[in-house]
């Protein structure tokens, strides 16, 4: 399921955006910054080494989006 979505969304849906919407930067600069978004371990730790405690991650849609929770005494 990963590999087909990451298909969609760095082919099928900047080409798609742009033509309904008519401007192509953002659609093509969405799956870039989302390939440049920390792992979910990674911003974890850095989340805790930060200060945060009680940091936890929870995947949804089979790890196409995720909740980080962390709480900051």
């Amino acid at each position: 399921m990963g590999k087909l979505y990451a298909l969609y969304f760095r082919r099928v849906l900047p080409a798609v955006g742009s033509l309904i919407s008519g401007v192509s930067g953002p659609y093509r600069y969405l799956p870039s910054s989302v390939q440049r978004f920390p792992a979910p371990a990674e911003l974890v730790q850095t989340m805790k080494s930060v200060g945060f405690e009680q940091v936890s991650w929870t995947s949804y849609n089979f790890g196409i989006a995720g909740l980080y929770r962390g709480v900051k005494s």
